[in-house]
This record gives C-alpha cells, sequence and structure tokens, in this order.
C-alpha cells in the first residue's frame, strides 16, 4: 500500500490518471488534433486528395479497409474545387487495400488499383462522406508528384511499400505461421487464421495480440546483444533509438507499437543522461501523455487499452503478487503467474467491456502461451532476417515456423475450451 501511495503521489503519474478517467469518463471529449475542414459543402464533396498518414487496417472479418488521410484538395459534385486541411478517416473496400496482397489479388479490369495503401502515398479518392463524418470511397488512384523534393521522398516511401510488400510474401508462403507472426510483429490479421483469433479471445489472452509492441522489446534486446559486445553504453543506446524508430517505421504504427517506441525511446533518453533511478510506471505514464497529445485518435482502441493496461497492471500488480505465489512456488513459475495475473488485472475489465464475458483462465493461460509467444518471436524475426538474405531458405524457415505454431495453436485450443463467464 505504501508503494502504491508513492507512484500516486507522483505527478506524473497523477496526471496521466486524472488524463485517463477525464478521457474514458466522456468528461473531455478526445479529437483529433485537427477537424476536417473545406470552403465546400462536406455532403457535396465527392473526391478528395492528400497523403496517407496510416496504412490500410482490416476493420474485423468485414470487406472494408481504414485509413487516414490528411487531405490537401476536395472537389464537389458540381466542378468546385477547394484546399482542406485536418484528418479524414476513409474507408476502403477490400480490394483496393487487398490488389498486390499475395493470395489475395482481384483482376477485374474494372478494379484495377496501381498503388499499394501505404502511409505516405499522395492519392486521390473518390466517394462520399457520412454522417459519421467518414469518408467512404468506391475507387481512387495515385497523384504522380512534380516537385524533386517530393519525389526522392516518394521514392523512399516506394522502397519502404516494395519491402514491405515482400514482408508479406514471405509471410504467406510461411502460411498459417506466417499470419500468426504477422499479426505478432505488426497488429495484421489479414493472413491470422480466424478460429485462432477466436481462440486467443476465448482463452483471456486478446492482449497478446493486441501487445505486438511487445516483439520491439525483444528487437532492441537482439540489438543491444549485439553492438554492446563491440561498442560504449551511449553508442549502443543510440543505436537502439535507431533501430527501433526504423523499425516502427517499417512495420507501420499502431497503437500498441507507438507506446513500445515511446516507452523504449525514454528509456533510451534516461539512460543517456544517466536518470537511472527513474521508476518504469512513470516512464508508462509519461508515454502515455505524450501518446494522447501526439495520436489522440488512439485513446479509444482496443489494442491501446489492453497495451497500457497490460503493462500498468504488471508494473503495479506483478511484483505483489509474485511476492505470495512465491512462498509455496519456483521463483519461474512464481514470476510468470505474478506478471500474467498483474496483466489480467487490468485486461480483463477491457475484455468484458468490449466482449460481454471473462475468460477465467486468462491467468494460468498466459503463463503457459506468453513464453512460446516470445519464443515465437525471437526465432522468427532471426528467420525472417536470414530468408530476406538468402530467399531459397523460406521454405525451411516456414517448417521450422510451422512446428512452433502447432505448439502454440494447439496450447491456446485447449485452454480455449474452458467455458467463459458472459455478462
Amino acid at each position: 500500500m505504501v508503494k502504491f501511495s508513492k507512484y500516486f503521489c507522483d505527478p506524473v503519474i497523477l496526471a496521466a490518471v486524472f488524463s485517463a478517467l477525464m478521457l474514458y469518463s466522456g468528461t473531455v471529449k478526445a479529437k483529433g488534433r485537427e477537424e476536417f475542414s473545406s470552403l465546400l459543402q462536406k455532403d457535396r464533396i465527392v473526391s478528395i486528395s492528400g497523403i496517407l498518414s496510416s496504412d490500410a487496417v482490416k476493420k474485423g472479418r468485414s470487406d472494408v479497409y481504414k485509413v487516414r488521410l490528411l487531405p490537401e484538395t476536395s472537389y464537389d459534385n458540381t466542378g468546385n474545387i477547394s484546399t482542406c486541411r485536418g484528418n479524414v478517416e476513409a474507408y476502403i473496400p477490400a480490394y483496393m487495400a487487398e490488389a498486390f496482397m499475395p493470395g489475395k489479388l482481384y483482376t477485374s479490369d474494372s478494379k484495377q488499383v496501381n498503388f499499394v495503401f501505404e502511409s505516405g502515398e499522395t492519392i486521390k479518392l473518390y466517394g462520399k462522406f457520412g454522417r459519421n463524418g467518414i469518408f467512404y470511397a468506391d475507387r481512387g488512384n495515385r497523384i504522380e508528384l512534380e516537385n524533386k523534393h517530393c519525389k526522392i521522398f516518394s521514392a523512399i516511401l516506394r522502397f519502404r511499400s516494395v519491402c514491405r510488400m515482400n514482408f508479406r510474401r514471405i509471410m504467406y508462403s510461411w502460411s498459417d505461421a506466417g499470419g500468426l507472426f504477422l499479426a505478432l510483429l505488426s497488429g495484421i490479421r489479414e493472413y491470422a487464421e480466424e478460429d485462432l483469433c477466436d481462440a486467443f479471445r476465448k482463452s483471456g489472452l486478446s492482449h497478446i495480440l493486441a501487445l505486438s509492441g511487445m516483439h520491439l522489446s525483444l528487437f532492441s534486446s537482439l540489438i543491444a546483444s549485439a553492438a554492446g559486445r563491440f561498442c560504449s553504453r551511449k553508442i549502443t543506446s543510440v543505436l537502439q533509438i535507431a533501430a527501433g524508430i526504423t523499425f516502427v517505421w517499417f512495420a507501420g504504427i499502431s497503437p500498441s507499437l507507438f507506446r513500445a517506441l515511446l516507452c523504449s525511446l525514454i528509456c533510451s533518453f534516461c539512460s543517456l543522461t544517466g536518470l537511472i533511478s527513474i521508476k518504469m510506471i512513470k516512464i508508462l505514464a509519461i508515454a502515455f501523455l505524450i501518446h494522447i497529445s501526439i495520436r489522440p485518435q488512439d485513446i479509444f482502441e482496443t489494442a491501446f487499452m489492453l497495451s497500457y493496461g497490460a503493462l500498468a497492471g504488471i508494473l503495479l500488480f506483478g511484483e505483489f503478487t509474485t511476492a505470495i505465489v512465491s512462498r509455496k512456488l519456483p521463483f519461474f513459475l512464481s514470476n510468470a503467474i505474478g506478471t500474467s495475473s498483474g496483466a489480467q488485472s487490468f485486461t480483463a475489465p477491457v475484455s468484458m467491456i468490449k466482449t460481454g464475458c471473462f475468460a477465467p483462465s486468462g491467468i494460468i493461460a498466459s503463463v503457459a502461451v506468453s513464453p512460446l509467444i516470445s519464443a515465437y518471436i525471437y526465432f522468427g524475426i532471426i528467420l525472417l532476417i536470414v530468408c530476406f538474405v538468402f530467399p531459397d531458405f523460406v521454405p525451411a524457415a516456414a517448417f521450422l515456423m510451422k512446428i512452433l505454431y502447432t505448439v502454440i495453436k494447439r496450447t491456446v485450443l485447449i485452454f480455449s475450451l474452458i467455458p467463459n463467464l458472459t455478462f
């Protein structure tokens, strides 16, 4: 209790808690940094051009993808044109987003798409705004840039798109194992088995899929281990920062991955400046305040709540639970139970609100599955690097990943058989 009182006397932690209470109680409404504005009447706008500020993300099991656009020009149904600004959330049909995805090619001449929906692309969408402020597009095209510097920037972004598409092709060649790895790495679930995703939810393990940011810590650890043998501590920290930013830029910013990046950057900054005594819970509070300031649109995303909730629960209750359980069990097992129960203390209420059910098997399931997932990510990152360097190794990598994937799948399916409590 004394420990908790020390935490909540800290002004930064108190500010984070207060902000969360205000936002989630509805006392303060979260809005985008800028609302869409144009001289044209919104209900008459039929097309809009601008820069994609996000990659296309599928909405559940629907045939619709969501993208975010920084609009520059709008056009109405009478031929009028106006500059515009703000942020636009647009829904696009699956054929547009999946046109170049392996295994999901569309060949209808009337539905050809000549670009990939990746952040940084300058595009024009055709459709209309709904009453909810969302732009519903039915077609679109890329806008070629004339400015030399813009062309260089665009070329860099297209290089990213090509690399990401090759990454998806490797994941597709890994079959279902690649689908799970892709979901864990970047939150993209287009190739993950729906039955397995449901099993994760029924087992109380939704936070594992949503906590895709944990692989950034694993990736940073690999960089630190490799660089630490040849470089000083400060240079290693700088390399970790550069690698983390590059990795997130490549993988795409999801709420949980952005949380992980913020925490990593703050930790590296503290290491470089000698602030080694700062508590992790305070770092999480700082990350939360920065996150809601930069990307307020993430606040009500399930992945955002599960990611921050899981880590907050682990930091606040994990050590306390471990100390109690360790009296009866070995440390490695009590530590796993403490970490799992800590994560569940915050994520279970979120899952109950979102799905209307509670999985009592969640704590034990996390103890069994979390180490397997960590090993899966470590192993997958190493094999992915090998496959990029030696493409002929892809079939062997797929076989190796399939073995571990089968173990994870069967373990999750067993826990999913335990009945849930519905509300």
